[in-house]
Formats: C-alpha cells, structure tokens, sequence
C-alpha cells in the first residue's frame, strides 16, 4: 500500500540538511545527492530512498553500520509511503542492531507483549544503560516524532544514558515506525512499560 502526498525533494534537503549532518554524514555526499536526486517518491535511480539507501548500502559494506543505520535514516524519511521506505525502515534496524557493541553502551532491542483493546500488540523497543541494571536507574521513556523515530534519536538516547545516568527505553510512537498501533481514536489504548514491568517480554539482540 503507497500513500504518496505531494512533497518537493528539494524542500527536503533544504528543511534537513542540518540535521543530516548532524549524524556525521559528509557534507560531499551530502552534495552528490542532493545533486543526483530527482524525484521524492520513485523507487528508481534519482529517487530519494533508491539513492539514499544505495549510499548507506555502501557504508555498510565498509563496516560503518551506525553511519548506515543513520542513513537508512533519511531514506526512510520523511513517511513509510511506500516500499522503498519500507524496505529502508527495515535495513536501518538491521544496521541499528549491527553498530549497537560500539555504542558504548549495554543496548537491547526487545519485542514487549503489550495490552492493547481486546487483544495485545508486539512493540519493539530500544533499551539503552551504561551497565545495563536497569532497575537501578531512573527510566527516561523516549519517542521520535512524527518523521524522526526512536533510531533517529539515537544521539540523544545516547547522551542520556551516558551522562545522565538513566535507562533510556527508546520507542515509535503510534502512527510512526515500528508501531503497530494505528494513529486513530484508539491510539492511547496501549502504551510502553518500564523494562522491569512488563507483562510479557522477549529478548531479540542484546549488546555491549
């Protein structure tokens, strides 16, 4: 399913352009794309996930995984309309997990089993620790927001739980990411829990 709105690529770079470079990309890759893109949606060379992905692709293949989670980022951005968003969101994860055991940190991606209406639902969340007993630290609960999800703030997840000291449980807010709760009527129904409350939990990848 696609919904494709009417969004200029070029009103793209010019509204995040800082924010991308932020993340360590270099600015002359920032340039060579901002160049080579012409089409915000088209799943083809000149489309703005086909050859943001093909960058972070690269990345990855030089072992740069949190550079490439990070650009799988903006692939993704600024919503999942379509497949090529899709397909990006899963690759950032995927890259998200690879970079985690030089994060610094104790970090675990965890599916919470979560009540929701009549039934449950299966979150994924991010949990950040500097020594990973969680249950001795304050817990900062973190969403992104409406285009920037948990992965896309991981910088700041970062900073908390390095000199903050507290557990950060980083998650998407319904309607954004990884949620499977619908951003509707019933979007408040279900909420995360901290790591030490939760009903039902499964460990995906655990890192150091």
């Amino acid at each position: 399913m696609s919904y494709e709105f009417s969004v200029d690529h070029r009103g793209l770079f010019e509204e995040r352009t800082g924010q991308f470079l932020s993340f360590g990309l270099p600015v002359s890759d920032l340039e060579e794309l901002r160049a080579s893109i012409n089409s915000t949606w088209a799943d083809a060379p000149g489309g703005w996930s086909y050859e943001w992905s093909a960058l972070a692709a690269k990345y990855s293949a030089d072992g740069n995984h949190s550079l490439a989670a990070m650009i799988y980022g903006i692939a993704k951005f600024p919503v999942l309309a379509n497949e090529s968003r899709r397909r990006a969101l899963q690759n950032q994860v995927d890259e998200y997990v690879k970079a985690a055991p030089g994060f610094g940190l104790e970090f675990e991606r965890r599916i919470l089993s979560l009540p929701y209406r009549n039934g449950e639902i299966e979150l994924p969340v991010h949990i950040l620790s500097v020594d990973g007993r969680y249950e001795d630290a304050p817990v900062l609960l973190l969403s992104g927001g409406v285009d920037g999800w948990k992965m896309d703030m991981h910088p700041l997840a970062s900073a908390f739980a390095k000199n903050a000291g507290v557990t950060v449980v980083a998650f998407d807010q319904p309607g954004t990411g990884e949620s499977p709760v619908p951003l509707d009527a019933f979007g408040d129904e279900g909420s995360p829990a901290a790591p030490s409350g939760n009903r039902a939990r499964r460990a995906v990848e655990r890192s150091s």
